[in-house]
């Protein structure tokens, strides 16, 4: 239990660490504030070179190993096959997550099988850690563990509301300000569907981590 709360504390605190080194630099290097509303994860690390950002890829990197490590390590039984798909799901999102982060726009395809597949992989992964909180305790329900069905269920819900959302398209269309000597200036929309959908899927990752610590607390205390 104690390597799943350190991997669990580890993938957040250096992924904080990473989000908030690649903001400073992104400010530092555009002139303008990183808004989670409108700019796309890959964003955080586009156009930087490896020696100026060289903290924002370890931290990254940590983190994602710290991910991995959590889904490898959260239940070395290996006796149930929902906790393996649980651990495949979280495994598979980690890796997903990391690729966002290195795949810009102009590989258009890659990055929208990329976004699919978080969807679809976070959904599963999410849905397994449900169904296994509900056999598990289906005949000795607590409110702790009440509590720890309904959050699933909320993620799943959060999830699943990104991805009927109809402003959920391709088509980033810039939008026009005209400035106080007439001219016209194009600029980004203050909020861009598929770009925030992909920081709430990795919010919800992460607070899904946090799901199973706190599930595997309840089992086990």
């Amino acid at each position: 239990m104690g390597y799943l709360i350190g991997f669990s504390l580890l993938s957040i605190f250096f992924f904080t660490l990473f989000i908030v080194i690649s903001r400073l630099l992104y400010k530092r290097r555009m002139n303008i504030k990183y808004s989670l509303r409108n700019m796309f994860p890959f964003e955080t690390l586009y156009k930087t070179q490896f020696n100026e950002g060289v903290y924002s890829h370890i931290f990254l990197w940590l983190s994602l190993l710290a991910m991995v490590s959590f889904f490898i390590t959260f239940d070395m039984s290996f006796n149930d096959t929902t906790t393996i798909l649980i651990m495949v799901g979280g495994i598979l999102s980690a890796l997903i997550i990391g690729a966002l982060f290195y795949t810009p726009l102009m590989r258009l395809k890659t990055h929208v099988i990329l976004a699919s597949l978080l969807f679809s992989s976070l959904f599963f992964e999410t849905a397994m850690i449900l169904i296994s909180a509900w056999r598990s305790n289906q005949e000795n329900m607590t409110w702790q563990t009440i509590t720890g069905i309904i959050f699933s269920g909320f993620l799943l819900l959060v999830i699943f509301a990104l991805a009927m959302n109809p402003r959920l398209t391709l088509k980033l269309k810039a939008v026009e300000v005209k400035k106080e000597d007439g001219t016209i200036e194009y600029q980004r929309p203050k909020g861009i569907a598929l770009a925030f959908s992909e920081w709430v899927l990795i919010i919800v990752y992460l607070v899904s981590i946090l799901d199973i610590v706190l599930y595997k607390l309840v089992v086990n205390g």
